[in-house]
């Protein structure tokens, strides 16, 4: 069994099914995710994919992981666009190949449904006029209302004011800038630790080659002393000794 994700920029480019399943026999089934003319029944340009990594690729592996166990499949390939995706290219696509064609078909519904669920990846469409529209009319609108460039930047000047200093609940406090620095209270975390399972160690003990492991430190208790030459095994969000 075998998984593949990509997460590329752009359109996604024309791809080969059979090469990324060579020698398999059974059923291999492709989707291709191509952008459609139309957006809740307006007319766009593109959409516009942001992707939250790793994450986003974390969850796709896993997806592909999950497919395979749960359907027994033979390998499942996934590639999905970053940035913007014009009109009539492919966005998405998923490869899926196992021994009955059944079970392609089913993984690859689900799929599908799970990644617009779970996967951090959004779109937002291009709507044909919106943009060149709104352009122009701010333009049209800024000529009609001034002479000049001057004329403009005055009638600006006369608009604007000194801001006074005001107290607001939190609730209120919607779209306001802060007058002076939020500092908190207390340090958080309060101390200094571990960002990812691993193993604490010395600077200068890394040259020693093999470090023996001392011990373990654990989220919420005091890190043990870390003998010099030795390493101690660290879990996430554990204070790191000294």
């Amino acid at each position: 069994m075998s998984s593949v994700v990509h997460i590329l920029d752009g359109p996604l480019p024309p791809a080969d099914a059979g090469a990324d399943t060579p020698g398999v026999a059974g059923a291999i089934v492709c989707f291709d995710g191509v952008v459609r003319a139309t957006e809740d029944g307006r007319p766009i340009t593109a959409l516009d994919y942001e992707v939250y990594e790793p994450m986003a690729s974390h969850q796709l592996r896993g997806l592909c992981d999950d497919m395979q166990r749960r359907f027994e499949l033979l390998s499942v390939s996934a590639w999905h666009s970053r940035g913007r995706v014009p009109v009539g290219a492919c966005s998405f696509r998923l490869c899926i190949a196992a021994q009955h064609r059944t079970a392609a078909l089913q993984a690859m519904a689900e799929f599908i449904d799970r990644l617009k669920q779970d996967v951090p990846i959004w779109k937002t469409p291009v709507f044909a006029n919106d943009a060149a529209k709104s352009q122009g009319d701010r333009a049209a609108s800024v000529r009609d209302a001034f002479a000049s460039p001057d004329d403009a930047v005055a009638a600006l000047c006369a608009r604007l004011q000194p801001v006074s200093l005001e107290t607001v609940p939190l609730a209120g406090a919607t779209g306001r800038v802060l007058a002076a620095a939020f500092v908190a209270d207390r340090d958080s975390p309060p101390c200094d630790v571990s960002a990812m399972d691993g193993y604490a160690v010395r600077l200068t003990d890394l040259s020693a080659g093999v470090l023996e492991i001392a011990g373990e430190v654990a989220v919420g208790r005091e890190p043990p002393a870390l003998p010099a030459g030795r390493t101690l095994r660290i879990v996430t969000g554990a204070p790191a000794p000294a």
